[in-house]
């Protein structure tokens, strides 16, 4: 599981570095910098007071991966959002503010791990020189790293920030299913057959208002054209 954690924590600091790419300003990218590492320092007693074995033993728990699964699910739908936002053609401006600075759920909890694991992959180096190089080496990534990635296209750093937060999603999904405490005991009575009515009845009902609000908006556009 140490290598799940691993590869969840570089994957969410790199789809960080991508989604700082797409602040509008230079200062806002430089910002943002600047305010990981202030979190990475600020963690540093936390970082030492904790260990990589116990934060692998409480997150290896059914019911932590559970939680870490629900977040990256959130994770996904902000980002869903946030590209559909970013990549309309005459969105709201307050709906475009406001997107437009969403930040990462996952940086925080990912520099910290990242933290803790430097702790005990050097263990004869200082803890008070691997949080400052730490800390310079996270402004100067995501900072100065934003601002080069800023020079390619805004649809390519969108791919490439919504398909790392699917495999995100992915990595927690096999993580919950493949865990060996979720074990699925099957029943011949199992179903639930009114449950599952009412649950195609709603999809149908949401599926036939979003069609005719959809009918709705383009007949009312198309008189405005016309008129």
């Amino acid at each position: 599981m140490e290598t799940i954690f691993l590869l969840l924590a570089m994957f969410a600091v790199i789809k960080a570095l991508f989604t700082a790419s797409l602040f509008p300003g230079t200062s806002e990218k430089l910002a943002w910098g600047v305010a990981c590492a202030v979190f990475v320092v600020m963690g540093h007693p936390f970082a030492i007071a904790s260990s990589r074995v116990m934060l692998e033993r409480a997150l290896s728990g059914v019911d932590a991966i559970r939680d870490i699964s629900a977040i990256v699910m959130i994770d996904l739908l902000l980002v869903a959002g946030f590209c559909r936002v970013i990549s309309g053609a005459s969105p709201p401006r307050g709906i475009l503010l406001v997107a437009r600075y969403i930040p990462d759920v996952f940086i925080f909890p990912a520099l910290f791990y990242l933290h803790v694991t430097l702790f005990s992959c050097l263990p004869g180096t200082g803890f008070t020189t691997i949080t400052a190089v730490y800390a310079a080496a996270v402004a100067a990534s995501i900072g100065g790293g934003s601002l080069l990635l800023a020079r390619a296209t805004r649809e390519s750093r969108l791919e490439l920030v919504a398909i790392l937060s699917l495999l995100l999603f992915s990595l927690a999904a096999c993580c919950t299913v493949f865990h060996p405490s979720s074990v699925i005991h099957a029943r011949p009575d199992a179903v639930d057959y009114h449950s599952l009515a009412f649950a195609v009845t709603l999809l149908l009902l949401v599926f036939l208002v979003g069609y005719a609000v959809g009918e709705v908006r383009r007949r009312v556009n198309y008189k405005i054209k016309k008129s």
